[in-house]
């Protein structure tokens, strides 16, 4: 049965984000999620930079987050994350970091864990690796999809495309960072939302 529209959504929590993978015991992805802390974001403040190392495991439970890069002055979008979505510093571990920044672009809560505790937990348990696994595949197939979309032409084919895989979040981004992940200029954006409106049934 579905629930009611005045139902509260379901809060997500490191449990409830990893449930659905297979080929893990029940007691591995409790005790994987249990490593997992809340932290909260206020609306613009940075959780990874270029200029620090950060080996932490974060999962967004509600809000949104904005990875980028400042390249010439500029800021240019590289992704969006919405509720769900696992996340870290990617290069955390190679001679360089990526020069990429993530903020919250909306009040977030999130949970973290530290590389140290999961390691500690896959010499433990070394089922808890098929997680890490799976989430990085996950995570592999999330960026294809988005890659794929912003190789749609035309520009109208990309906006619908990408408004379908972050649904009503869309709308909470600011138009200069949708503009650049959507590799076009703000008026561009503005033209296709007024198209958009117009092409609406009244």
């Amino acid at each position: 049965m579905s629930s009611s529209p005045h139902q509260p959504a379901q809060s997500i929590t490191p449990l409830s984000a990893i449930q659905h993978l297979p080929h893990c015991s029940n007691e591995t992805k409790q005790q994987f999620a249990q490593l997992f802390v809340p932290i909260e974001l206020e609306k613009g403040q940075l959780l990874i930079t270029p200029n620090q190392l950060n080996t932490t495991v974060y999962l967004l439970s509600s809000g949104m987050l904005h990875q980028y890069r400042k390249i010439e002055g500029d800021i240019q979008t590289i992704r969006f994350y919405s509720p769900k979505s696992f996340l870290g510093q990617t290069g955390s571990y190679q001679n360089k970091l990526i020069p990429d920044y993530v903020s919250a672009i909306l009040p977030s809560k999130l949970y973290s864990a530290s590389h140290r505790q999961i390691l500690q937990l896959c010499n433990q348990n070394p089922q808890a690796i098929r997680i890490i696994v799976l989430l990085q595949e996950q995570l592999l197939r999330e960026s294809t999809e988005l890659i794929s979309c912003l190789h749609l032409q035309p520009a109208i084919k990309r906006y619908h495309a990408i408004s379908e895989i972050l649904g009503k979040d869309i709308y909470q981004i600011p138009q200069k960072y949708l503009a650049s992940y959507l590799a076009m200029s703000r008026k561009h954006l503005g033209r296709l939302n007024n198209q958009i409106l117009r092409s609406r049934p009244k």
